[in-house]
């Protein structure tokens, strides 16, 4: 065979073998673009030209941000996803916030979720289920053999442990759904630094993955943004400083009002046990009102503080009562004492109540205590 017949044969070959990958879906190695994340012009990554490409930087406060791009094939057949804004940073369980799926709240800084260390693959199964559970009827686990399509990165220093792990699963029995994450611990709190998911028919997972990998590895951090992160990261110490603070204004606040609560408890507990001695003493409890200051609900207002502030019955009982700084420095029986002289000169001696007149056998319905009452004299006919 001559070298120009060599040559041919060698054309025709791979012209065969083109068109034969071309009959294969997605098995070419497709034409790049570059996307800019349209939020906070924060990374760039390459995409399949042609591909619906949707995502961007997401932020939801000064420490946290969620990068998440969703890539589909133009026959709906492939879809992959790159991050995920559902996914927070976790704190780990403590004795103040020890209930996994509750909410650590530190305002306009971030937003974490409290729940226990998971590893890569750990963390993998469980965002597949809940990922894929609007697209598969069924989910049935597969073996994984080949490496993780997501290169792999060194951790910074204050990471305890991390992990990388990734799953697969039969999808309705003519797809595959695949996850990687991972996973990187630090001592209060863990974060998913790299995730990735698909979902694709079984025949296409090689483009898939080589998708996957091509753009992990082009995405990139700008470096105007980096500049712009740290300085929200020394804004956000600051409003931490200044939410507690403020925390503390509003407790010294709350231990003021208590105080002031409990001081109105005590000054009503003393006018309680004022009330009581009163009625125990056998006057009217509308005497010792009528003498309290209108504020506490009183007659004219003045109290036991003077004749010009006496009620109606304490000038009825004379100005000494008046004159008393109150039932604290007047006994009680000494009032109670002037009052019966006062009504004994006002209406002569006492007698019980349905006490029986001996000259003409009627009642005499004047009581102790009673006032406007009309004293029958007995009869002399």
């Amino acid at each position: 065979m001559t070298h120009g017949a060599a040559l041919n044969s060698v054309t025709m070959l791979l012209r065969v073998g083109l068109l034969a990958l071309s009959l294969i879906p997605g098995a070419l190695t497709p034409d790049w673009t570059m996307f800019h994340d349209p939020l906070e012009k924060a990374f760039t990554i390459d995409v399949p030209q042609g591909w619906t490409v949707k995502g961007g930087l997401f932020r939801l406060g000064y420490s946290d941000y969620r990068p998440m791009v969703d890539l589909q094939s133009p026959d709906g057949q492939i879809s992959i996803r790159l991050g995920d804004v559902s996914i927070p940073t976790y704190s780990v369980p403590n004795q103040f916030h020890p209930e996994e799926g509750s909410v650590l709240d530190l305002g306009a800084q971030i937003q974490m979720t409290v729940a226990r260390y998971r590893s890569g693959r750990e963390f993998a199964a469980l965002y597949a289920r809940a990922r894929f559970s609007g697209t598969c009827q069924a989910l049935v686990p597969q073996a994984v053999a080949a490496a993780p399509p997501v290169p792999d990165q060194p951790e910074e220093a204050a990471v305890k442990q991390s992990s990388g792990g990734q799953v697969a699963y039969s999808c309705d029995g003519g797809r595959t759904a695949y996850a990687y994450a991972k996973t990187a611990l630090y001592p209060a709190f863990w974060q998913v630094h790299s995730l990735a998911s698909f979902v694709a028919p079984s025949d296409q997972v090689p483009s898939a993955r080589a998708i996957v990998e091509h753009c992990a590895k082009s995405f990139k951090l700008a470096d105007g943004w980096i500049q712009y992160q740290k300085k929200l990261d020394q804004e956000a110490l600051q409003y931490q400083k200044r939410r507690q603070q403020g925390r503390v204004h509003a407790l010294s606040q709350q231990v003021a009002q208590f105080a002031m609560q409990m001081q109105a408890m005590r000054n009503q507990g003393v006018h309680d046990r004022k009330v009581r001695a009163v009625s125990e003493a056998g006057l009217p409890l509308f005497f010792f009102r009528h003498n309290m200051p209108k504020e506490r609900g009183g007659g004219d207002g003045g109290g036991f503080n003077g004749s010009q502030g006496c009620g109606a019955l304490g000038r009825a009982a004379g100005s000494a009562t008046c004159n008393a700084a109150g039932l604290g420095v007047r006994a009680l029986d000494e009032v109670h004492q002037e009052r019966l002289r006062l009504r004994r000169q006002r209406c002569g001696p006492a007698r019980p109540v349905l006490q029986r007149d001996l000259g003409t056998g009627r009642a005499n319905t004047l009581a102790l205590g009673q006032r406007g009452a009309t004293r029958r004299r007995p009869r002399t006919d």
